[in-house]
């Protein structure tokens, strides 16, 4: 004879509500939601997803010498898709990816064998702050001068589809999903790699 809690029955009830909810079936009468993993620090150094991943770019530690060196290795890899590797680089999303490059000048296309370090140094030195602000406060993210913000503008070029370029004002490019699936915003004027932004 199986022992059932009524707190099993409401929490598997409550389950089937939040699964109707989100549109989501339980599989086995099981919600699946993500697991939270807490890692001694053994156990983190000996984790094989996490010890996978490139350096964070938000860590006050940031290793760029690494980052450098985890890029160069992508050496055929458009720059916008390599961005979004984890392996590579940790922490950077498509949002960032696309504002990123805009702020620094870069082509999201060009090979990461055709990008310099000094073009990395000024993504970094252009994108690690835009990311730190929106890290510090809750809400929407926000990459847009504040001066030019309008109608809902958020964004230098993440899908600003159909509208032009703040600076320049050519109309934004669309990239089709890479390797990753994910498009990248951008406008070739101001990201024709010389950096003049």
């Amino acid at each position: 004879m199986a022992v059932r809690d009524a707190g099993d029955e409401a929490a598997q009830a409550g389950e089937e509500r939040a699964a109707a909810a989100s549109h989501r079936k339980p599989r086995g009468g099981v919600l699946q939601r993500p697991v939270v993993e807490l890692l001694t620090a053994e156990e983190l150094q000996a984790h094989k997803r996490l010890t996978a991943l490139g350096p964070d770019i938000l860590h006050p530690d940031f290793d760029r010498a690494e980052a450098w060196e985890r890029l160069r290795r992508a050496e055929e890899c458009p720059i916008g898709d390599a961005l979004l590797d984890q392996r590579i680089l940790a922490g950077i999303g498509n949002i960032f990816k696309s504002e990123g490059l805009f702020l620094a000048g870069l082509d999201p296309r060009v090979p990461l064998k055709l990008t310099s370090r000094s073009q990395l140094k000024r993504l970094w030195d252009r994108l690690i702050p835009v990311m730190l602000d929106n890290s510090r406060r809750s809400g929407l993210v926000v990459t847009l001068h504040r001066n030019l913000r309008r109608r809902g503008e958020r964004y230098w070029a993440y899908r600003r589809t159909g509208r032009p370029c703040f600076r320049c004002n050519c109309m934004i490019e669309i990239l089709p999903p890479g390797k990753l699936r994910r498009t990248t915003y951008f406008f070739s004027r101001c990201q024709d790699n010389r950096g003049v932004l």
